[in-house]
This record gives C-alpha cells, structure tokens and sequence, in this order.
C-alpha cells in the first residue's frame, strides 16, 4: 500500500509539473516574451526591459522580481493578476537581470556600483508607464526580496504613491550565513575597496543547476522549482546568477538605514510575507521594520522556504488571498 502511495504521489507531482511548466510555453511564453523583447528604455549606459500589459480598470500592480530572477518566471503570477483584477501589469527585469543589461557585461554576474541605480531606474521605468497611461489612479506593488527591497526604498523616495505593497520575503536585510554583520559587512567593504569590487562573492559562482530537493534555499515546490530551471535551459539569454563583493557590499550598507523615513509610507498598506525557513533574508530585520510602520500587516508561514511567491499553491495562495484573487 506505501508503495502505490509513493507512485501516486510522484505521478501527481510530476503531472503537475508539467501542467505548470505546458501553461508556461503554451500561453505564458508567447504572450510575454515579445512584449519584454520590444519594451525597452535606457537608463544611463544601460537598457531596461519590462512588459507593460494595459488593464481595464484604473489601477497598475508592479511586478519586481528577486535577485538573479527573470521577469518571464513572474509571467504566471502577473496574468493571474491580471485576469482576476482585469487590472494593468509592469512585470520589470531589474539591472543584471532578464533581457535588461549586465553591468558586468558578458557575464552572469549580478553587480552594482551603487544600489540607487535600482531604486532610481524603476522609478524612472513606473513613472514613464504612468505619464503614458494618465487614467491609471493606484498603483500597487507585488514584490519579492531584491525586488520587494527595491519597490519598499522606492514607495519611501515618496516621488510614487504606492496604495499597498505585498512583499514576499522582502530583502530588507541579508543572512550573513554565520559571519557577525559587522564582520561581514568590514570585508566586503575591504574587498571591494581593493580591488575584487567585481568578482564573485564567498558561496557565489555562475549559474550552476541542480536537481530540486528540499536542500535547496528557494522553494518545497517541486514544480516551480523546476519551471525556474526549464527557463533557463530553454532561453539561456535569461540567466543571472551569483552576486559580486560590490552587490554584496552595496546592500549591507543601504539596507543598514532601511527604518529611516519610514513615514514616507503613512499612506500605504505593507503586507508583509515572512518565510518560518528562510535562509536568505535577516527575518529579525523585517520584525523591527513592520513594527515602526503605520499599515504594516505581517504574515508569517512556517513552512515557507525563501521564495514564498513561487511556494506550493497552499503557501502562495496566502499571497493571493490578501490581493484578493
């Protein structure tokens, strides 16, 4: 009996998987592809893509996906948005990331010399689709770590109004795997000041896949799990992967000022989505945040990994829930 359990359940899985993965090159790929292809804008030396999909109602929900992340993997929960809420996406590929420019160019590298060039592209990028589509009134966010970082610092710069963010394992602060922050935050600094500003970080490396199990940092979802390596495999353009000392150095010192203004969000609703398991984020850091917030509801799930988006549909559908689709 356990083991025609066992099959049960394996031919379940993968049966959803590719359920997941057939969505993904039947409908996902074919509608988005072309429209991250075509929509494009410079920023300094750089270009940034991103697909804007106009919505019949009055209110855009950005789309920011996490470090080393392609736009294209946020394709399912942007149309799920978007055919629930009849609303506008902006699904964005961040610097180093998607079809957007690397700044160590040639490689898979995920760089930056200075993390306003984050905060003020993606500004620069909404503020564009919104000039251009005046009957837009609310813009939501729908953000994940890097990106929920990114989203958060921009709602704070105050040029955007932001009605409610949903922030899933936002990257306010980073796990320094053991090493005291003040030590970590010394050597990147020391490293990057010397010289090594552009080479990969300590446990970072080029993109190097690995068969899913419940090792792995991210996700307990088999099935996206594996969605994430099939974009990779079959659309090699898209990969990112490991962060430099500079990246590294770069984000413990902006987000060691992240509780500063954050008055700025008086007027906007954070959900915030906190993962029990993750390995990636400082959760301590998003307590303190969430606490000195005026709207900030926060949500937490035990069994969440890291990628909490991207969790099995149990974990993600709290997500869901709380957009209201």
């Amino acid at each position: 009996m356990k083991f025609l359990f066992l099959v049960f359940l394996i031919t379940t899985q993968v049966a959803w998987a590719n359920k997941i993965i057939e969505r993904f090159k039947e409908q996902l790929y074919p509608t988005y592809r072309p429209c991250f292809d075509n929509s494009k804008i410079a920023y300094k030396s750089y270009e940034l893509h991103y697909c804007f999909v106009k919505g019949a109602t009055e209110t855009l929900y950005v789309i920011s996906p996490g470090r080393n992340e392609s736009g294209l993997k946020y394709t399912e929960v942007a149309d799920d948005i978007r055919k629930a809420k009849h609303a506008s996406v902006l699904i964005i590929d961040h610097l180093n990331q998607g079809l957007s420019s690397h700044v160590v160019p040639g490689t898979q590298k995920v760089h930056i010399d200075d993390f306003n060039q984050y905060f003020e592209s993606t500004e620069i990028l909404i503020s564009k689709i919104l000039k251009e589509n005046l009957e837009i009134k609310k813009v939501n966010g729908v953000a994940h770590s890097m990106g929920g970082y990114i989203l958060f610092e921009v709602a704070k710069r105050a040029k955007l109004k932001f009605e409610n963010l949903y922030l899933s394992s936002p990257m306010l602060g980073i796990s320094t795997r053991g090493i005291p922050k003040p030590l970590a935050t010394w050597m990147s600094s020391l490293l990057s000041n010397i010289g090594f500003a552009k080479n990969y970080a300590f446990f970072q490396g080029p993109y190097d896949p690995k068969p899913f199990s419940l090792d792995n940092y991210n996700t307990t979802s088999k099935e996206r799990y594996e969605l994430s390596q099939f974009i990779y495999k079959h659309h090699p353009e898209l990969k990112s992967a490991g962060s430099t000392f500079g990246w590294v150095n770069e984000v413990l010192s902006k987000t060691s000022h992240v509780v500063e203004n954050l008055k700025a969000l008086k007027g906007t609703k954070v959900f915030l989505f906190q993962s029990g398991k993750d390995r990636v984020v400082d959760n301590e850091i998003q307590n303190t945040v969430c606490s000195k917030l005026v709207h900030c509801e926060l949500i937490r799930n035990e069994d969440a990994y890291h990628d909490f988006i991207n969790e099995r549909d149990e974990i993600r559908n709290i997500i869901y829930k709380k957009i209201g689709i």
